[in-house]
């Protein structure tokens, strides 16, 4: 797993512990040092974690795996999404 999602994974973690940005800012930048997100990165994934609802994340996958069975039926080919 890459660094960058290591560190999401641990905002994430610290959102679920109900963590402020500002707590999980400190947490990554200890665990992370100059590999850290920045402050910025880390704020908004935060506030991406605390307002996404199950409903959401289960749409987005859904819609995430449709797009997938597109690219594997496709099988290399280019095409383009039908937004749906």
């Amino acid at each position: 797993m890459d660094q960058g999602k290591e560190q999401r994974v641990c905002i994430k973690f610290c959102a679920n512990l109900g963590k402020s940005a500002t707590e999980t800012l400190k947490v990554i930048q200890q665990g992370f040092g100059d590999q850290s997100l920045s402050h910025t990165r880390v704020f908004q994934w935060q506030i991406v974690l605390d307002t996404l609802t199950e409903k959401d994340f289960q749409e987005a996958f859904q819609k995430w795996r449709r797009w997938w069975d597109q690219c594997l039926h496709a099988g290399g080919n280019y095409f383009e999404d039908d937004g749906g």
